[in-house]
């Protein structure tokens, strides 16, 4: 059992799916969508910016409509089609935070 805090993000790969942790990547046999529908299950701090890849708000330290940098340093691409969904709620993220 991991944290669901502690994940920064969620990248796939075919058919599997790696959890991308500080200290530890973690993979396992699934598509993405069950991925994120597990994460959502337990936290609303998940959302899908990819085909691809699903981040926690939480782990985000800065964004432009084409990159996010997370707290591990890393960049990770954010598809157009993604854009406007993570952008509301990123800011429903920082409003709900700020209480």
């Amino acid at each position: 059992m991991i944290s669901p805090d502690s994940i920064i993000y969620a990248e796939a790969d075919n058919n599997t799916v790696r959890f991308i942790l500080r200290e530890q990547t973690l993979s396992t046999r699934m598509k993405l969508g069950e991925a994120l529908e597990m994460l959502e299950k337990v936290s609303d701090d998940f959302v899908r910016i990819h085909r691809c890849t699903i981040v926690n708000l939480r782990h985000v330290s800065k964004y432009t409509s084409k990159d996010i940098m997370l707290d591990n340093g890393e960049t990770v691409p954010v598809s157009k089609s993604c854009a406007a969904d993570f952008k509301t709620r990123m800011f429903e993220f920082v409003r709900s935070s700020a209480r």
